[in-house]
């Protein structure tokens, strides 16, 4: 029994050990510069890919720009959403 529990606390240590440090060289190849496209913007073909993007989304499709009121908009519609009571609630009855 004592046997198994130390297997079994080496394979844990061993696992959390292996996952820090492979995301830490990720993440450090990131930071010297392996990856090229960067995340915020499009891509090297269209630049403004990312902005064309969130236009497109937040639009009022018959004026094709986007409301002056829009936060506003959104948290309107925001509060008509179920909340997790509600639903649980809903679920139960």
């Amino acid at each position: 029994m004592r046997t198994s529990a130390l297997l079994l606390l080496f394979v844990l240590i061993s696992a959390t050990v292996f996952y820090h440090t492979s995301r830490s060289v990720k993440y450090r190849e990131m930071a010297q510069g392996q990856y090229t496209v960067p995340a915020s913007t499009g891509t090297e073909d269209d630049l403004n890919a990312r902005a064309e993007y969130e236009f497109m989304m937040l639009r009022d499709p018959v004026s094709n720009r986007i409301p002056d009121n829009i936060l506003r908009l959104e948290q309107q519609f925001a509060k008509r959403l179920p909340t997790r009571e509600a639903m649980a609630v809903a679920k139960q009855g």
